[in-house]
């Protein structure tokens, strides 16, 4: 096995595309469904045995389960948002539901991952009791592994305060390092936690060029020279760049990319390889953490 087809089985699609208008760098809008099946197929001929979805991307859910390839993927879905608010006997009921309606809209018996889509409920009053009942749908074999979406550090140890997680999902690229640096993903792997890591390229804003960014995005120019002017020296793509610094950390089980088209993934497949030597990922890292949160950035 080369080293290509070695890290491209650790790839896991995403699929907010497949189900809404999603990504900053995304002109084309929701990727039609016959575009799907084709990327199902190319992914599942890779090596790619998982996908990313949740029931809020839309008609994501239900196009991936009406493509026949999705047959060979587990999937990792996610609980509805409740917001902050204490969590009694109805949000309980509707976890329950979710989970009930992914799976019969993914044609799974089961999921591979059910993650708490945001901290703040775990943290709620009676968060608890939301874990309890994802444990619940991993004993009663609808589930195989429960965990958490993330977004900071300080996420990540509060929710380990309430109960122990099989998966954590987190940000992490070469302009966002700030989990590596802190010492989150070498202490989530030691304590047997599968990592996922998203938002690997930044909605694809790690793979433009600062001259085409739309106006509302122009701040985030500054942050992107320093890994584009790295690529340049080492004279590797920025695509290439993006995947191999990702997929060379060893505490990452699984990378989310998120595609538009066959071409796109066939682009990602092909550079997923190990960063040249010379390439000096740590100068890469962004200095403004405020552009590293697509949900802070300017609204259109």
């Amino acid at each position: 096995m080369g080293p290509t087809v070695a890290l491209a089985t650790r790839l896991a699609l995403g699929s907010a595309q497949f189900g809404l208008d999603y990504g900053a760098t995304n002109p084309g809008g929701r990727v039609p469904p016959a575009e799907v099946a084709r990327i199902l197929a190319a992914a599942a001929q890779a090596g790619v045995t998982l996908i990313d979805t949740a029931p809020s991307y839309g008609e994501a859910e239900a196009a991936l389960g009406g493509c026949a390839a999705s047959a060979v993927f587990g999937f990792v879905s996610k609980t509805p948002r409740f917001h902050g608010r204490p969590i009694g006997a109805a949000e309980l009921a509707a976890l329950r539901r979710g989970v009930e309606a992914s799976c019969r809209a993914l044609r799974q018996d089961r999921l591979y991952g059910l993650l708490l889509h945001h901290v703040e409920d775990l943290l709620a009053p009676g968060g608890g009791d939301l874990l309890r009942a994802m444990r619940e749908a991993q004993a009663a074999g609808r589930v195989a592994k429960v965990g958490l979406s993330v977004y900071t550090a300080d996420d990540i140890e509060r929710a380990l305060e309430r109960g122990k997680l099989d998966v954590v999902q987190l940000p992490f690229s070469l302009l966002d390092q700030r989990l590596l640096h802190s010492g989150h993903l070498a202490a989530l792997a030691k304590a047997g936690i599968e990592v996922h890591a998203r938002s690997i390229f930044l909605q694809g804003l790690l793979l433009s060029r600062p001259e085409t960014l739309p106006a509302r995005l122009a701040g985030i120019a500054a942050q992107l020279a320093r890994p584009l002017a790295e690529c340049r020296k080492a004279s590797i793509a920025p695509l290439a760049a993006a995947l191999g610094f990702v997929l060379g950390q060893p505490e990452i089980a699984h990378a989310v990319v998120g595609v538009t088209s066959l071409a796109e993934f066939a682009a990602i497949r092909a550079a997923a390889r190990p960063l040249p030597a010379a390439f000096d990922w740590q100068a890469c890292a962004a200095t403004d953490a405020a552009w590293l949160h697509p949900g802070h950035w300017p609204a259109a």
